[in-house]
């Protein structure tokens, strides 16, 4: 399940969440400037449960990650999700810096049910990403991977995709939405559903996103 919500925050949220990500401890990896979510904060987790639980409307849940993020290069395919925990990712689009053209934010349709992991495509990355750990492996070919359609990725998501480390065929067998990455919108998916930042079309942007399991 993945689907987009339109205008479920406003402007004050939104410069309020801006200011968490200027007020807090940055730790920066791998061309991603990130903010742990704060969630000490009694104001932070009042708008998060009035969030999740009223605006969303789901209820039964705890948040188990995830945080703050500004980044100026289109992140890798990658997915997320514990086994044991994995429920539904919730992304909030903050800030576009210089946007040019509609950012979008992809999540295909297949899902992932192995261990955290990020796929790079022809990308050569010295060390390893924390928790998503690197593969150069084409998607499909994962033992983990479900829901091929076995054909091409359509062109509506593959001119979306950044192409400068990928081929059409790495993404064979897959499907997906290209949502507008809009700052008041959200995006939510199930975690274990496969998900990219779609081409770059500003200068960076600032997001948040929230991860919650099953009680």
């Amino acid at each position: 399940m993945h689907k987009l919500v339109n205008g479920i925050i406003d402007n004050s949220e939104l410069e309020y969440l801006k200011g968490i990500f200027l007020s807090h401890d940055h730790i920066f990896s791998h061309g991603m400037d990130k903010v742990l979510l704060p969630l000490d904060d009694p104001e932070f987790k009042e708008f998060v449960t009035n969030l999740i639980e009223n605006k969303l409307g789901i209820n039964d849940y705890k948040i188990v990650g995830d945080n703050f993020y500004k980044h100026e290069h289109s992140y890798f395919p990658h997915c997320d999700a514990i086994e044991d925990t994995a429920w539904m990712n919730i992304v909030l689009p903050i800030l576009r810096f210089e946007p040019r053209q509609d950012q979008k934010f992809i999540v295909f349709d297949q899902t992932w049910h192995g261990k955290n992991i990020t796929w790079l495509g022809n990308f050569k990355l010295d060390g390893d990403f924390y928790s998503n750990k690197k593969t150069n492996q084409r998607l499909c070919d994962g033992e983990f991977f479900e829901g091929a359609t076995n054909s091409e990725l359509p062109m509506d998501i593959w001119q979306h995709v950044d192409h400068q480390y990928f081929t059409r065929d790495y993404f064979y067998s897959m499907s997906g939405t290209a949502y507008s990455w809009t700052p008041g919108n959200a995006i939510v998916f199930d975690s274990q559903h496969i998900h990219s930042t779609g081409r770059m079309q500003s200068k960076s942007k600032l997001g948040v996103s929230i991860r919650i399991a099953h009680k």
